[in-house]
């Protein structure tokens, strides 16, 4: 919570931009969902606890490709950068692209942007049939629960991605653990 009352604290200090309340909590909400995530390590047999948990990534069906995607948020530069990696069923890589995007909006509505421009990647370089992975859990409750309603600017987006994913049978959606899109998230990062 206090990193996120200081990035908004800079904020306002340094770019001007006034305090969003609502994106205060969502950021810290986020950064603690992520962090619980990362660190979560599962009980024995026994009850003590075990290993740190890890995610490998994992290939799509044979025939196929998958595409991981990761956004990394840039206060410096009031942008964010979008990090794709896409791979065959041999794991092998087949194309990478990194964008920078203006401004900074929330991080559920960069992630729903980054599906965007995936599946818009994937159908201008005719990549199919493709399976989107996301670790966004916003996305996945999205799409777990198509029959929620939401008049904001994430379900807009959301909504065209979720046309598009329907209306072909050629590109589905999965969801993984973060430490299984690491090598989209280190795209991104270096954009």
């Amino acid at each position: 919570m206090i990193w996120s009352i200081w990035t908004s604290r800079n904020n306002l200090l340094w770019k001007d931009m006034p305090w969003n309340i609502s994106e205060i909590v969502h950021r810290a909400r986020n950064s603690r969902q992520n962090w619980t995530l990362a660190n979560q390590r599962p009980l024995d047999a026994r009850g003590i606890l075990g290993p740190t948990l890890t995610t490998q990534w994992s290939p799509p069906p044979h025939g196929s490709y998958k595409c991981n995607f990761a956004t990394f948020p840039n206060p410096d530069e009031n942008t964010f950068r979008i990090g794709f990696c896409i791979r065959d069923s041999l794991g092998s890589f087949v194309g990478a692209r990194t964008l920078r995007i203006p401004g900074l909006p929330p991080a559920s509505i960069r992630d729903a942007i980054a599906l965007m421009q995936a599946i818009i990647l994937a159908s201008k370089n005719q990549y199919t049939p493709i399976l989107f992975e996301s670790s966004s859990s916003r996305i996945e409750s999205f799409f777990r629960h198509p029959n929620l309603k939401d008049r904001t600017e994430f379900s807009d987006i959301m909504n065209y991605c979720r046309n598009k994913i329907n209306s072909s049978a050629n590109f589905n959606v999965s969801f993984t653990h973060r430490s299984a899109n690491l090598v989209a998230a280190t795209w991104s990062v270096g954009a």
